[in-house]
């Protein structure tokens, strides 16, 4: 069962979950604004490698993972479903997200959507 599939027939979204992000400060963004954006788009990059070059992204990880061989590693990426997607571009399908959690109890999102400063844009 793919997750993605069924959030996509529950929702009529794009068959996908936000799985992750990366918190920065505010400071941190303003104080070295060129780091942040660098940051980003090495993330991008290797999003891309692993989706593009999995079993090159495989042997690399396998050194950091005790116990994971590269052909086990190189078989599960494709069901990962990565995506890089910027805060920016994300903030519609996040909100909807947020909208349905908070629809379980208010409090999992501290009991208001995220201002317009939650999603980063260089």
């Amino acid at each position: 069962m793919s997750l993605q599939a069924e959030w996509a027939k529950a929702t009529g979204k794009s068959p996908r979950i936000p799985q992750a992000g990366i918190l920065v400060s505010g400071e941190l963004i303003a104080k070295h604004p060129e780091l942040v954006a660098e940051l980003q788009k090495q993330f991008e990059q290797s999003v891309q490698f692993l989706n593009e070059q999995p079993k090159d992204a495989a042997a690399m990880i396998a050194k950091y993972q005790d116990g994971l061989t590269p052909p086990i590693i190189e078989s599960v990426i494709p069901s990962l479903n990565l995506q890089f997607v910027s805060a920016k571009d994300a903030k519609e399908e996040l909100e909807f997200f947020f909208t349905e959690l908070s629809t379980l109890s208010p409090e999992i999102i501290g009991g208001k959507l995220p201002d317009a400063g939650f999603y980063y844009a260089p």
